[in-house]
């Protein structure tokens, strides 16, 4: 038996639907790729690995809530 937090259901599989103008998944591919250079995000040295996947998680995190954030005055938007 697999136990997983609530509302992650789906949430390792990916859309299967095809989609001309589909959003970026920065949740799946990364932000910082897009605005730093190879050479940075590519990094070995453990620390600044370290440091860039902290930047990304904050990241990821402010953007989510800002997604919760536009939907406040939908009363049918489900929050999970």
């Amino acid at each position: 038996m697999e136990f997983r937090p609530i509302g992650t259901r789906y949430e390792g599989m990916g859309r299967y639907d095809i989609v001309k103008h589909r959003p970026y998944d920065y949740k799946k591919k990364g932000l910082l790729k897009l605005v730093m250079p190879a050479v940075i995000t590519d990094t070995k040295n453990k620390t600044t690995r370290l440091i860039l996947d902290f930047v990304e998680a904050v990241q990821l995190f402010l953007l989510s809530y800002v997604d919760e954030l536009k939907q406040f005055k939908n009363p049918h938007w489900k929050w999970f």
